[in-house]
């Protein structure tokens, strides 16, 4: 009985470990690709806010994940800034 709880016990620690080292590998992996993540979330929500008006992304700028100006451009007029809070 001795050597079934042993074993039982080496199977916990290993699915523990397993899932430590899971955990560890996927936060890694977050927090590479974080970064790009958000600038594509910025990118898309510039985009929406030109198409919106009827208007084509031309460039953005961005703070922390913050849009604070999108420059959008209609055919035939002139490039309009827009500062977004």
């Amino acid at each position: 009985m001795n050597e079934r709880g042993q074993g039982t016990l080496e199977y916990l620690l290993l699915t523990g470990g397993s899932i430590l080292v899971a955990l560890v590998v996927i936060s890694i992996l977050v927090s590479l690709t974080g970064g790009e993540i958000s600038e594509l979330n910025e990118e898309f929500n510039a985009e929406f806010f030109c198409n919106s008006h009827g208007m084509e992304l031309i460039d953005f700028e961005s703070d922390y994940g913050r849009l604070e100006e999108v420059k959008c451009f209609k055919e035939n007029e002139s490039l309009k800034v827009f500062k977004v809070n």
